[in-house]
This record gives C-alpha cells, structure tokens and sequence, in this order.
C-alpha cells in the first residue's frame, strides 16, 4: 500500500527514534518498544490515541486494530504507563481457532511454557514435569485436560518464558514457576497469551502481554517512594 507524501516522513521519523531507543540497550518488551520508553515518543506513532476511558484509569495509550502485527494477523496494540513511561504492551484481536494456534506456535518458537491459568487454578508445568518423572504421556495428558476445561470455561492464560534464559544457569534447579520468576533478573521479559470470552456471548478475545516483572517492581517502588516525598 503506498503511503502518502505526508504520512511517510512520519512513519520514518518514528520508527527512527524507536530504534535509538532498542539501540541503546534498553530491556526490550515487543519489537523496538522498550520499557521506560517516553510517552513523548510513543506519540510519534501514527493512529496513537489516549485510550484510558477504555480501560478505567489513566495511562493508557492504543493503536488501532491492524496497528501491527504478530503472527501474520494484525492486532491493536495497547501500551500500558507509569508517570508517562511505558512498562507493558498487550497485543489484541477477536479469537478464532486459528489465530489461537499461530499465536502459541509463534511463541513457542523461541519461548517455553511454564505456567497456564484458569478458574480451576494454576498448573505449573515445572512441577508436573517432575511430577510426571519423564513419562511424557501422562504429563500431555494433564495439560491437555486442563486447558480443555479452561477453554470451555472461557478463560485461560499461558506463561511464557525465553528459552535461552530458562536454559541458562540462572534457572536450573528451579523447583517451580514462583522460584523461577524470582532468579529472574531485570530484563527477563514474561509473555502472557489469554484467551477470554468478551462482554458478549458469542464474543471472545486473544491478548498477548509482554512484561518485565523484576523492573516492574522496581518502578513501582520507586513511584511510591516519591509519593511518599512530600
């Protein structure tokens, strides 16, 4: 599709400032958005708009549907803010069977499985792997029934984290998902895809949600601690 004569510079002078951004090192969520990326420059994006009546609370900006891509299907995009610095970005669009099989091989590709959640609970996929003592059709089995009952109850979300890092020396000997996320350092990114049913009956949604807990928390605090300055 070809862009207009105005469009373009700004296209181009937006994904320039993103990638002097993801240039200089900073922890990575999704794609060239890094985290504590300035609100100033989120706003050079074309189609951004504040979007925090959506959501019920202030920080919020979006793209809309089609605003990028993951997986060959184009999603909104919504970024999430602390004191005008981005901490979280959630990709979203309607579910279909399909789309819900791309979007968990696309993961996969590069990223392991260690958690799924639902209304049942937690099945954390460390322990039942010990649990399972190398029988491996016993451990597919229990994850199969319980995403059967998440799916049919209309929510279930999956946890991901980077391959390499759950290979590294820093995660071996974890005994489950919670000791993991703690050996976590500050740019180990989780990844969160959820599929829900929306308002409506015959309405359901995909999200994927990139987050940097361990500097999460650390922006938290520091928020707090300058609240507390007064």
């Amino acid at each position: 599709m070809a862009t207009s004569s105005k469009t373009a510079p700004v296209i181009l002078a937006a994904l320039w400032l993103l990638a002097c951004s993801a240039a200089a090192g900073e922890p990575r969520l999704f794609r060239d958005f890094v985290f504590g990326m300035p609100k100033s420059e989120l706003l050079e994006l074309p189609d951004i708009y504040d979007c925090s009546a959506d959501f019920g609370e202030d920080g919020w900006l979006c793209l809309p549907d089609g605003g990028d891509t993951f997986a060959n299907t184009g999603v909104e995009v919504a970024f999430a803010l602390i004191d005008d610095s981005l901490f979280s970005v959630t990709l979203a669009t309607e579910f279909s069977d399909q789309k819900y099989v791309d979007f968990i091989a696309a993961l996969s590709s590069r990223h392991e499985l260690i958690a799924v959640s639902a209304s049942q609970g937690v099945l954390d996929l460390l322990v039942e792997a010990r649990n399972a003592g190398g029988d491996q059709a016993a451990y597919t089995k229990r994850l199969a029934d319980f995403e059967r009952q998440a799916l049919q109850e209309g929510n279930v979300s999956y946890t991901f984290v980077a391959r390499s890092w759950l290979q590294s020396p820093s995660a071996a000997g974890a005994q489950n998902a919670v000791e993991l996320f703690g050996r976590m350092g500050p740019d180990g990114r989780v990844v969160e895809l959820s599929a829900a049913e929306g308002e409506y009956a015959d309405e359901a949604f995909l999200t994927v949600r990139f987050t940097l807990p361990k500097m999460l928390e650390t922006m938290i605090a520091n928020k707090a601690q300058q609240d507390d300055d007064f």
